[in-house]
């Protein structure tokens, strides 16, 4: 039967019918199966050879006590498609050949903003949710319209800003002023009673010793710490490599500022320990 079809199949070609046509061998696993192409049950059995016309068909494998398979197959002009079926028996479920496909997930399209303040490490927050982070920084976060809150001291500014793809979105804040009103709007603390030292004769040579101790240089440690710990922070650097010159020195001037801010305050405390209370 294979070689009258194949034969066929030749005689087809070299008369020049202009049908395209080919052959589909089926197999099956118990054998005896009936065979339904596109829908129309067939007389034939596997294993089975059939010639069908060329483009896509819709096999239907059937045998009593066992479950339908389906394939669809393309056939070309003179070529042979072979299918080898085990079929699988009601009771069962059928045996999966290939694991199923995991749905891809579309890939976050995100932009970068940066984000800088007048003091440093105000606390961010995105569409109404703390992130955790503090200024100065440079952030990726999905493109699209986003509402931002920037908070220190008790006071804070709220910003509007679009993301765009691979663009890099820059916010300066002024923060300074909004935390004076709202240490303004405070209730000012009573006070406290000075100390009257006027009963002790050892108060003022003990003053006098301690106000010499005073003295910017020796609060220079502390505040040098906090001057790299900001420019660390600095955006427009990578590996502490400065990339965007911008971005970085408009952050390291506010470093250096804190740090003359944070010598003076350290000054200024020690002076009055040493006249509110100076060691002995």
């Amino acid at each position: 039967m294979k070689g009258a079809l194949v034969v066929a199949l030749v005689s087809l070609a070299g008369a020049g019918v202009a049908r395209a046509e080919g052959l589909i061998y089926i197999a099956t696993t118990p054998a005896g199966a009936q065979i339904a192409v596109d829908g129309k049950l067939t007389t034939h059995r596997t294993p089975v050879q059939l010639l069908l016309s060329g483009g896509m068909h819709k096999i239907s494998v059937l045998k009593p006590g066992h479950q339908i398979e389906h394939r669809r197959v393309r056939i070309q002009d003179g070529k042979v498609v072979r299918i080898q079926l085990t079929l699988v028996p009601a009771s069962q479920n059928p045996t999966r050949t290939q694991p199923p496909r995991r749905r891809r997930r579309g890939k976050l399209v995100t932009g970068h903003l940066t984000l800088v303040t007048d003091v440093i490490g105000a606390d961010i927050s995105l569409d109404g949710k703390p992130t955790g982070l503090k200024t100065p920084i440079t952030v990726r976060i999905p493109v699209g319209r986003h509402t931002l809150r920037l908070a220190y001291g008790g006071a804070f500014v709220d910003q509007t800003v679009v993301i765009h793809k691979g663009n890099n979105a820059q916010i300066k804040v002024n923060l300074r002023p909004h935390v004076r009103r709202a240490k303004a709007q405070k209730q000012p603390a009573a006070a406290p009673k000075a100390k009257n030292h006027s009963s002790d004769p050892t108060y003022p040579a003990r003053k006098q010793v301690c106000l010499k101790k005073c003295r910017r240089e020796s609060f220079e440690k502390h505040c040098n710490d906090q001057l790299a710990q900001c420019k660390a922070r600095c955006p427009g650097q990578v590996n502490g490599k400065i990339v965007n010159h911008g971005y970085y020195y408009s952050c390291e001037g506010v470093c250096k500022d804190r740090r003359v801010k944070c010598l003076n305050a350290a000054y200024i405390q020690c002076k009055q320990r040493c006249i509110d209370n100076p060691p002995p």
